[in-house]
């Protein structure tokens, strides 16, 4: 990634608008990939979702949540059972509960909907608030989550995690820039760009307003494409910047890396 002279060529070379709707048709794909999986488990539970005003999704953590609250171990074993034979991603279900903390403190949901949809993660046994701090006690260990760390609104961060992350990396060269395939459930991957502070050990989740601890993030998303030091995308950015008039970001760099590894193959 920081190979200046190459980015340049790749980006000179292919229409950039072209390339990342290419990332767009692939976080679709993913999407639709995990969703096929999630309706055949409703299909398997009877759940009618023609009927519901809910998407696939919620409606199984809603039924997930519904057997839990029964305290009926043999349920709960059961359909732990029915989603291990679709491979489910239970690290996934840790990034998911970051937002619902982050939409329950912004109000977004109340307390008694939080409840319920924290309910329908397997991985978690509970989840304790204090102040700013939620601790979750998990199958992955104890997991603590910091909401909020700025004060920026929800919707001009949430589903925007690349342009944030390098905004923030252009303010500050010496934080890193890190990209990241969060598993879906069942199938496929969400693309995610967050912020690593190597001072305090952190990882900052700008788009979620959350921090982890680096080592715990880590530990439970292992698939890290790049890690790029503020100072190093200063320099790519303001070189393409000034070479092509285009600004780049976190996804950019990933699409790059993507294109330069096929024609490699080729």
């Amino acid at each position: 990634m920081k190979d200046n002279k190459a980015i340049i060529e790749t980006l000179r070379s292919l229409n950039h608008e072209e390339m990342m709707e290419e990332y767009k048709i692939r976080q679709k794909e993913n999407q639709e990939k995990n969703l096929s999986i999630v309706k055949k488990i409703n299909e398997i539970l009877g759940i009618a979702s023609e009927f519901s005003i809910f998407d696939e999704t919620v409606n199984m953590s809603i039924a997930i949540a519904t057997a839990r609250k029964s305290n009926d171990y043999k349920i709960t074993l059961e359909l732990k059972t029915l989603l291990n034979l679709f491979d489910y991603n239970y690290a996934q279900e840790i990034l998911v509960a970051s937002q619902n903390i982050d939409q329950l403190q912004t109000k977004d949901y109340p307390l008694e909907i939080f409840n319920i949809l924290i309910r329908s993660f397997l991985s978690i046994d509970s989840i304790t608030k204090n102040d700013t701090t939620f601790t979750l006690d998990t199958c992955f260990g104890p997991i603590t989550i910091t909401n909020p760390i700025s004060n920026t609104t929800p919707n001009l961060r949430r589903c925007f995690c690349h342009n944030l992350t390098s905004n923030f990396l252009l303010n500050h060269p010496n934080y890193y820039g890190a990209y990241y395939y969060i598993p879906l459930q069942f199938q496929g991957y969400l693309e995610h760009s967050v912020v690593i502070d190597t001072y305090s050990n952190q990882v900052l989740d700008l788009a979620n307003n959350n921090a982890f601890d680096l080592a715990t993030w880590q530990k439970l998303y292992p698939n890290c494409s790049f890690i790029i030091s503020g100072k190093d995308f200063q320099n790519i950015y303001y070189d393409v910047l000034n070479k092509l008039n285009i600004s780049i970001q976190m996804a950019t760099l990933e699409e790059i890396k993507l294109v330069r590894k096929r024609q490699n193959k080729g």
